[in-house]
């Protein structure tokens, strides 16, 4: 695997790929199911391999971090110790977690 993969399959946290992409060009993607179709189809083109998630999904060790930078943000604005920048973090960090659950 690429250093690429590991790295978005370790970001996943144990969500597998739905399905893989070989892209060969800015306009040109082929779908494979399993990660070995995907190798073959990367070396007869010369693509790069991207795995396709169904869902983004948080670690518990995340969704505590954005919990608990939530707060700290919060407690800032509170306390009239933050800016504009601070509240659309607020706002931000608040959608992240209800989109992704």
């Amino acid at each position: 695997m690429t250093d690429e993969v590991n790295e978005m399959s370790a970001a996943s946290r144990g969500s597998q790929p739905a399905a893989w992409a070989v892209f060969d060009g800015p306009d040109r993607m082929h779908l494979a199911p399993g990660y070995g179709e995907a190798e073959s189809c990367a070396e007869d083109i010369g693509g790069e391999i991207v795995p396709l998630y169904r869902k983004p999904t948080l670690t518990d060790e995340e969704r505590e971090a954005i919990e608990r930078d939530l707060s700290w943000l919060q407690w800032c604005e509170d306390n009239r110790q933050i800016g504009d920048v601070g509240r659309k973090d607020i706002a931000t960090l608040r959608g992240l977690l209800e989109r992704l659950g």
